[in-house]
């Protein structure tokens, strides 16, 4: 599988997490925000993993040539963790709920979510590859 097919089915794993879990969901986002997260060691190992996943994955595509190797791969992988973080909340906000216990908009919220990470995808496909 490519960077960008994987990042798709990435991006909708976890946003569709974030729906089906949203207690899991706050736990998870209280213990990597700065602010409020967790004070702890595990805390910052956690966030350390992750970043240090998201470069990995960006590494991977620019050895495979689906990343153009002249862009800064740190902020690329800024970029994913950005969209991975966000992109469930903006896909819960055009399906019109306020938080994902708002079970009255799962199905438009499912409808939503898929042509968006699909858009996404390409937008992130077109602007990263090499030309």
């Amino acid at each position: 599988m490519g960077l960008f097919p994987y990042l798709r089915w990435l991006l909708e794993v976890g946003t569709h997490f974030r729906f089906a879990q949203p207690k899991l969901e706050r736990v998870a986002a209280q213990a990597l925000t700065p602010d409020q997260g967790l004070r702890t060691d595990l805390g910052r190992r956690l966030k350390e993993q992750s970043e240090a996943y998201w470069r990995q994955l960006v590494q991977l595509g620019v050895e495979r040539g689906d990343v153009d190797p002249s862009y800064d791969t740190g902020l690329v992988a800024w970029v994913f963790t950005v969209l991975s973080n966000e992109l469930g909340w903006y896909a819960l906000a055009r399906a019109g709920a306020r938080s994902p216990n708002d079970p009255p908009h799962a199905e438009r919220y499912t409808a939503e979510a898929a042509p968006l990470f699909c858009e996404l995808i390409r937008l992130l496909e077109h602007g990263l590859r090499p030309r």
